[in-house]
Formats: structure tokens, sequence, C-alpha cells
């Protein structure tokens, strides 16, 4: 004759039973296991690594290999046609435990943004040009798809940004100094030419000539720009000491007007130097500019011989005249020093 429970004892059985489970079992639970409670199997003494992954967060693919490694204790399960991978919880806790200790290390982008007053990807681009030491996710087994920036590297930025007691200026726009903010967005970059300049705060060789606080954290210090042009993103500057110029300063070198060093150019006087980005000044080697002027000087009015001058560009030290491409410009005359 069969036994029946009212709902109060048979719910005082199920729980007394999962509480054995719990305690006592050993083994695993697989499958969905309707009988237990989700309750019962978060608290088991095994996860499947489709469970390991979402606590860990990692892959599972990561958590297998650990296993297969002896980093977690855990094993393999041949189910049908597949081969299931189990982990026994409290090691996979020991392992989450030490990496998260190692994870206290690293500052994620949003901190490095606030700590730095910087934004969108400029942490990730100074990263990757070497100003700061990172890792993805993936490479330490931390949660995948973030990049982690190392937190002593980041510290060490701002610090060396903030020894400098400068007094705060008043800054419109850039002149012989200039805002990082402004540098980075005219020149610099956010990748090489702005890890340059932090890589020489950090190391003592620039220093800042004041601040602004019209932009946020290291972006606010001003810089005289004769020393950040050391700085600019161009290829060849690791095999070179040169110091280039844009067109407009090659121009006030010149003593003529930015088309007239365009034109220059065109003509095959000057050269552009590689590693010219879209939206970023081309630029041109300052001994270029300086050994031409040092040949020529732009006509004036009570030069008669420029005024009657044919022929584009003699062989000797003789005129240069030259066409600019803009409608109406004409040309613009150039004379040799000494005459």
């Amino acid at each position: 004759m069969g036994v029946f429970l009212s709902d109060d004892e048979a719910a005082f059985l199920r729980q007394e039973f999962e509480q054995f489970v719990v305690a006592e079992w050993k083994g695993l639970i697989r499958g969905n296991h309707r009988y237990f409670s989700p309750s019962v199997h978060a608290q088991s003494h095994w996860v499947c690594a489709h469970d390991a992954e979402k606590l860990a967060r990692t892959t599972s693919s990561r958590i297998m290999d650990l296993v297969r490694a002896g980093q977690i204790d855990g094993l393999f399960v041949k189910v049908s046609t597949r081969t299931e991978c189990w982990v026994k919880r409290e090691s996979l806790s020991r392992w989450i435990a030490r990496r998260d200790s190692e994870l206290a290390r690293y500052m994620l982008r949003p901190e490095v943004e606030q700590a730095l007053g910087i934004k969108n990807i400029t942490a990730t681009s100074i990263a990757e040009a070497g100003a700061i030491r990172h890792v993805r996710g993936p490479t330490c087994d931390f949660p995948i798809g973030v990049t982690y920036f190392l937190r002593e590297d980041v510290m060490r930025i701002r610090e060396a940004f903030e020894r400098y007691a400068v007094p705060e200026c008043g800054y419109i726009k850039p002149g012989s100094r200039i805002a990082l903010r402004h540098a980075v967005k005219n020149f610099l970059g956010r990748g090489p030419g702005l890890a340059s300049v932090i890589c020489a705060v950090v190391n003592g060789t620039l220093a800042p000539a004041g601040r602004t606080p019209q932009f946020r954290g290291i972006m606010g210090y001003l810089f005289r720009l004769d020393d950040l042009r050391m700085h600019r993103p161009v290829s060849e500057r690791s095999h070179s000491h040169k110091a280039f110029l844009n067109f407009r300063e090659a121009a006030s070198v010149l003593n003529v007007k930015s088309v007239v060093v365009r034109a220059l150019v065109n003509r095959g006087d000057f050269t552009v130097a590689p590693g010219h980005k879209n939206g970023f000044a081309k630029l041109i080697a300052e001994s270029e500019v300086r050994a031409f002027a040092a040949r020529f000087r732009a006509a004036r009015r009570g030069d008669n011989r420029a005024v009657t001058a044919t022929g584009q560009k003699l062989a000797q030290p003789d005129v240069l005249r030259v066409p600019i491409p803009e409608a109406g410009r004409g040309f613009v005359t150039f004379v040799p020093r000494q005459s």
C-alpha cells in the first residue's frame, strides 16, 4: 500500500535530501536534473566547464586547458559522442581568487581616462605606442574582451606631470606655448606622438611651462611649441635627429605665404617627410627650409632683375619664378641672396 505525504511533509523531505546532497555527495550532478533546485547546482562540489566559464569570466576552452595543465582540479567524462569537462568548485574558486589578486594591479580604460584626463581611445593608443604596459584579457586569464592597463604606469604618468608645480596661465589658442590637448589635435595625434611626450615628461627630459584649467588632467599642461616639435609622429625620426616644420612655420622662415611653400613642394624644392597621415600637417625637414632660405629670398618691388626674369629654375644661382597653383595668384619670385 502506497504512502502519501502532505505538501509540507514532501517539501521538508526534499529540503533535507538536498542538504544531504550538498553536504555529502561528492559525485557529479549531470544534466539539468530537474529534481534538484538551482541552489543545489550552485553549491555542488563539481561544476561543468560551461558554467565555470561564467563564474571565471573566461572561455570554456581556457577552463579545459587549465584542467589539462593541472592548475584547476577537474576531470573529463565521455558522454555518448561528446566529452564533458567538470571542475571542482573549490579549486576553481581558488584559481579565481589568485587571478583576481593579479587583476588588482591593473586598471580598466575608464579608470585610466579619469586618472589622466584623456578621452575615448587615447588610453589604448598611447598604451600600444609603449607609454603604458597593458594586457588583453585572455592572455592573462582576465575577463575576455577587455584591455587592462598597469596601474603602476598610469599613476607614474600622473605623478610625473603633477610634480611640476607650474602656475595656471591665461590661454586661449596656441602660440609660443601650446596645450597638450591642442598639440594632440593639431600634430601629435593620439598614438606615438603623444606617447613620446608622456615618456619624456616621465623621464624628466621634457617639462611643462604652465597649465590651463581649460582642459582636464594632463591635457591641460602647456609646453613650448618648439619642444613639442621633436615629438611629432614622423616615421623617420627613430633614425634621424632632424627637426621638422609645417607649411605655416616654413613660410614664416621664408617670409612668404603658406601657399608659396605648397608650390615649392609641388615643384620638388622641398620634400614632405614620410609617414604623413590625413588630418595632420605635412612636415618638411627644417634643414631643407633653412638651406633654401640661405640661398634665396622672396623678391621685393625694387628687385628689377627678378621682375624681368623668365624661366622657372635656372642652372646657376639665379632667379626662381614659382607659379602659385591657386587661381589668380600668378607667380612668386625668389632671388639669390647675393643679389
